[in-house]
């Protein structure tokens, strides 16, 4: 599967409310917003597909609550494990399931933070970490998640089928020995990279990062001889235990840890940096769509300039002591990003210029320790293309927001087609280079969306037909409340999903586009040293290479 329509998806990282109340369905008295539409460019005759309906294929990819992308596993048999003493080769088979394509990141996670529904980890606020993966959560936090998205952590054999390589392959990528190209681990980077960085490393299903950069919580309880007596159907781990399974490895980890095969585990109420998640979404339901969504721009309009960038000039201006604290500061490019490279240290960062942005870090005094620093990202001019909303949307200038849009029964506007069912006509929304909307697949046989519930009664996307959806839609995401006149799920004030994890806000176009990312390209790692505390006296008997500062009434050194 290629990433290139993997990335595409615009909606990223919102809903909120880990464990919120059972979805609901109340209807509420918001007024439809007002639209201002894109002017088409002309409203083709709807195209009539009679062809059969091909249903998910295997490394089919589609959107889901939180932005992130979920991918098809059919069902089938594999071999699981590779002759270890705690993982002999067995044959297991397992239903058809969907996992997300990358490990939840901080921007992921802090959604459903900012929301009310799941408890804080550190990181999470730091600009430029969005599209990292969040450490640092319990095995309690991660499942409370997975919850909040109607899913639930893979239990091990489920990892294990997603994570092998062709054949079965010791690596997502083959047979071959790991490096720096294709995974994060051993010596590579010594911290999470951006999720999806490393696409050489990719699984043959097109799933991102199974090996290295952090390793993953799993739904089952460890015991070294349970592959001995696991069921040979859909195994979920052994009843009860100590410790979790742990997966995949991490950026801390040697090249036989990071294994498909490896078995780790970990205390649950443990919280390490170098250990995240990913979720399962067994049987995707049918809700309704957002009531508004982010433009975008597709990526065959979205030319970035990514390999024109430049890593960014850093220049440090100096340390100090304040109030027995260490203090070193360097101006950067405005609007950059930056990471700490080690957890004792915070930054801040304060405009000075248009084009210059002042970085402030303190922490223990007389130390050095290292920032990344990347450019906020190169894209092609305003003008190159205009915002974009997938069929059912329609863009209001005032919003810079796709708001959905309601069509009459059976009048099929730009941007659908019909689909001859039985003695039936229902309009499917097209998909925008292969992105449908929220829990809609890109069907081959058809060429067009299609629920992943497989609801075919319940085609009711984009059209006016209140009793319908009713009865169809199961209902919104905690955090949302369903608006029926409108027959989409409306915030209750936690927002609306912002750009998928690999995007960024262009704020030229007022839209999603595919970005540079933070590629080592881009970026900058530079080592800074604090300034050196030492005991400069009692203001104003000052010690010597100290002097007074008459603002504070402190002693400082000069």
């Amino acid at each position: 599967m290629s990433s290139k329509f993997c990335l595409i998806f615009f909606l990223g990282m919102l809903i909120s409310a880990c464990q919120g109340p059972a979805p609901e369905m109340t209807p509420t008295a918001a007024a439809v917003p007002t639209m201002t539409e894109v002017p088409p460019t002309g409203v083709p005759t709807p195209t009539v597909s009679t062809f059969p309906l091909a249903g998910p294929q295997a490394g089919a990819a589609m959107l889901w609550l939180d932005g992130s992308t979920l991918v098809y596993v059919p069902a089938g048999e594999f071999m699981m494990g590779d002759g270890a003493a705690d993982a002999p080769i067995h044959r297991v088979y397992l239903n058809a399931y969907w996992i997300q394509q990358n490990e939840v990141t901080n921007g992921m996670y802090a959604a459903c933070v900012r929301a009310g529904s799941c408890t804080g980890v550190p990181g999470l606020a730091q600009p430029g970490e969005e599209n990292r993966p969040v450490t640092g959560v319990t095995w309690a936090q991660a499942r409370n998640y997975c919850d909040w998205i109607q899913g639930r952590l893979p239990t091990e054999a489920e990892w294990e089928r997603a994570a092998q390589g062709p054949g079965g392959a010791a690596y997502p990528w083959g047979d071959e020995a790991p490096d720096c190209t294709r995974a994060n681990f051993g010596t590579c980077r010594r911290a999470p990279a951006v999720t999806g960085s490393m696409q050489q490393g990719n699984s043959p299903l097109g799933l991102f990062d199974l090996a290295g950069n952090v390793a993953e919580w799993t739904g089952d309880w460890y015991a070294p001889d349970y592959y001995q007596t696991a069921p040979l159907d859909n195994p979920a781990g052994p009843p009860y235990g100590n410790v979790r399974v742990v997966r995949g490895g991490s950026y801390l980890s040697s090249a036989a840890q990071i294994s498909a095969h490896t078995r780790a585990y970990e205390w649950p109420k443990n919280q390490r940096p170098d250990l995240g998640f990913r979720c399962v979404v067994p049987n995707p339901i049918l809700y309704p769509p957002y009531c508004q969504a982010s433009a975008f721009v597709p990526e065959s309009d979205s030319t970035s300039a990514a390999s024109t960038c430049q890593p960014p000039t850093v220049n440090v201006r100096g340390s100090y002591c304040q109030q027995k604290k260490g203090y070193v500061s360097a101006d950067v490019p405005a609007g950059a990003r930056w990471r700490v490279e080690t957890a004792r240290f915070d930054c801040t960062i304060t405009p000075i210029s248009e084009q210059t942005d002042r970085l402030t870090c303190f922490g223990q005094g007389n130390v050095d320790f290292q920032v990344t620093i990347c450019t906020a990202g190169c894209f092609a001019p305003a003008s190159a293309a205009q915002p974009t909303c997938l069929p059912g949307y329609a863009f209001d200038t005032e919003k810079r927001a796709c708001i959905y849009h309601l069509s009459p029964p059976l009048s099929c506007p730009d941007g659908f087609m019909v689909l001859k069912q039985e003695d039936k006509e229902v309009c499917l929304p097209k998909a925008i280079e292969r992105v449908c909307p929220v829990g809609q697949y890109f069907d081959e046989g058809i060429a067009a969306c299609l629920p992943a519930s497989g609801q075919l009664d319940c085609l009711i996307y984009g059209q006016e037909a209140a009793q319908a959806a009713e009865a169809c839609y199961q209902g919104c995401p905690a955090g949302y409340t369903y608006d029926s006149s409108a027959q989409c799920c409306r915030s209750k004030g936690a927002g609306y999903p912002e750009c998928m994890p690999g995007y960024v806000y262009d704020a030229a176009r007022n839209a999603c586009v595919s970005g540079a990312g933070f590629s080592s390209e881009e970026c900058a790692t530079v080592t800074l040293r604090t300034g050196a505390c030492v005991d400069c006296g009692i203001y104003p008997n000052c010690e010597p290479g100290c002097k007074a500062d008459k603002n504070t009434q402190t002693c400082v050194m000069r």
